[in-house]
């Protein structure tokens, strides 16, 4: 009965995802919807990720797992007494359906928060190509920001192979290009893991991926501008999202998902994430 009950709900949920795209296609729809409008939001967020779904053999040809792609929408505020802000109005939206699929959500979800009419529109995630194919597909005038941890864990990785005989020259290589990339000097960083490259030292090989990493994401490395304008650099937003919606739910012990049925726990888990069962016919 909960497993029935909880499939309706994530058919419900789908339902309506698909129609907000629908919406968002239709001049009409666009028009009745400004009409509605009184003051647009300033800035809205995204941030994009991926997680691993266990699905039973013959389900995705003979893999034993289905990456669920997940959006999240928010925006900044303030919670009572604090000073910094944080994310707040976190709505998320996942399937296990192909890019092009993720695509339409991404962007159909976005137009049901209200993105599309935001003055600005700010997506933080990590280097994923597919990510930023889809934002600059739909959103292509995105401020678009590598989220922090991210980028630091390539410098993470050079540290760890440094020479053991020498790991306060290790450090210190660190903590001067962790300063430099916090200050948006990314040309310097990367000039730093050029020569640790060429070296061809135990670093070598670490260094130049950080490098390449580093040059394909400049443009949305420039941290001391992002933070001098008040964006969140960071994803912690999608992380936690993704660990709710498929860690917390879809990787419970012993199972294994159909891709239809796994589909349909997943739409329903982010009507339940969202606050939104009320919204949704079975609810009633």
């Amino acid at each position: 009965t909960v497993r029935r009950a909880t499939q309706t709900l994530g058919e419900h949920q789908e339902a309506q995802e698909e129609a907000w795209y629908d919406e968002s296609e239709s001049q009409e729809h666009q028009q009745e919807r400004l009409k509605d409008v009184i003051t647009p939001p300033q800035r809205v967020y995204a941030s994009l990720d991926g997680g691993f779904v266990p699905v039973r053999k013959g389900q995705n040809g003979e893999e034993d797992w289905r990456e669920a792609k997940v959006v999240a929408w928010y925006q900044e505020g303030q919670a009572y007494g604090e000073e910094e802000k944080r994310a707040q109005q976190i709505e998320l939206y996942g399937t296990l359906g192909r890019k092009e699929a993720f695509g339409e959500l991404f962007w159909g979800s976005g137009y049901h928060y209200g993105a599309d009419l935001a003055e600005e529109v700010v997506v933080v995630a990590d280097g994923a190509a597919w990510i930023w194919d889809l934002v600059q597909t739909y959103f292509p005038h995105a401020v678009q920001i590598l989220d922090w941890t991210h980028a630091l864990e390539y410098l993470h990785a050079i540290r760890r192979d440094w020479n053991p005989q020498d790991k306060a020259s290790g450090e210190q290589w660190f903590i001067d290009n962790k300063t430099l990339l916090w200050e948006g000097e990314v040309e310097r960083v990367i000039h730093q893991c050029r020569i640790l490259a060429s070296a061809r030292g135990p670093t070598a090989e670490a260094a130049a991926t950080a490098a390449a990493y580093f040059e394909r994401n400049l443009h949305r490395m420039d941290y001391d501008y992002f933070r001098e304008h008040g964006y969140f650099i960071g994803s912690g937003t999608i992380e936690s999202g993704v660990k709710r919606l498929i860690s917390a739910r879809m990787k419970i012990a012993g199972a294994r998902w159909n891709t239809e049925s796994g589909e349909k726990v997943l739409k329903a888990r982010c009507a339940f994430l969202n606050h939104a069962w009320h919204q949704l016919p079975i609810a009633a």
